[in-house]
C-alpha cells in the first residue's frame, strides 16, 4: 500500500512540475543559494560550503499532505576538488510520510556533502537519507563552532520554505538518478562515477551558479 501511494505521489509531482529542464534547475538553484547567502545568520553555512566536497540542489521540492503526505523534487549534485567543479549529476528526490501534517509548500533544499562517504551514496540509484547515508540539519549562525567536526556528518541540509506546512524533515527521503535528464544533458550513457569526474561545462545558467559558488566572501 505504501509503495502504491509513493508511486502515485511521484506521478502527481511529475505532472505538476512538468519536465523540469536542466537550465530551469540551474537557475532556480542559483536563486536558492543566493537566498541562503543573503540571510543574516549565514556565516556557518558559508564556511561549511567552502569546506564541502560537493553540493546538491533540489530547488523546487513539492511537499503536500493531509495526515498522509509526500514530497517530490528534481535536482542535481556537483562535486568539488582542488577548486574545480565536476558534474552535474541529475537526481530525483521523493518521500511518503505519515503523521500530523497539513498544507502544501515548495521547498528549496540544499545538501552540503562533507566527506567521501556522502559522495559514494550519490553514485547509486537508490539511497535513503538518514538510512543509506547519514544526514543532519546544518548549523546556522554568524560563525561555525570551532569545537565540532562537521566532516563526521556525511550530509548537512539547509532549506528555504515558501508557502505553509507543519513539519519538515529530509530523513527518510529517497534519492534516485534522473536517467532522462542525464542522457539529455550529456547525450550519452556515462555512468554516475564518470559524470562526477567530468569538469563542469555547459550553459550560461550553470556558469552563473558556478560564479556564485566561486565568489563567496
Amino acid at each position: 500500500m505504501k509503495r502504491l501511494l509513493l508511486i502515485l505521489f511521484i506521478l502527481l509531482g511529475v505532472i505538476v512540475m512538468g519536465f523540469y529542464t536542466p537550465d530551469d534547475r540551474f537557475k532556480d538553484a542559483n536563486n536558492v543559494l543566493n537566498e541562503l547567502l543573503s540571510m543574516p545568520e549565514n556565516g556557518a553555512f558559508r564556511e561549511l560550503l567552502s569546506k564541502a566536497k560537493g553540493i546538491a540542489f533540489f530547488p523546487n521540492v513539492l511537499k503536500a499532505g493531509l495526515v498522509l503526505g509526500g514530497q517530490y523534487g528534481e535536482g542535481f549534485v556537483l562535486r568539488k576538488k582542488d577548486d574545480l567543479w565536476y558534474g552535474p549529476l541529475f537526481l530525483k528526490l521523493y518521500k511518503v510520510s505519515y503523521g500530523p501534517q497539513i498544507g502544501a509548500q515548495t521547498i528549496g533544499l540544499v545538501l552540503l556533502i562533507m566527506n567521501d562517504t556522502g559522495f559514494a551514496g550519490f553514485t547509486k540509484d537508490n539511497i535513503t537519507l538518514g538510512g543509506s547515508v547519514s544526514v543532519a540539519a546544518g548549523p546556522i549562525g554568524r560563525n561555525l563552532s570551532a569545537d565540532v567536526d562537521y566532516t563526521l556528518q556525511a550530509i548537512l541540509s539547509y532549506s528555504i520554505s515558501r508557502g505553509f506546512f507543519i513539519g519538515f524533515t529530509v530523513e527518510g527521503s529517497v534519492i534516485k538518478l534522473d536517467q532522462e535528464a542525464n542522457q539529455l544533458f550529456y547525450n550519452d550513457s556515462a555512468s554516475p562515477e564518470e559524470i562526477l569526474n567530468m569538469v563542469t561545462m555547459g550553459t550560461s545558467e550553470l556558469r552563473k551558479l558556478l560564479d556564485t559558488l566561486n565568489n563567496l566572501k
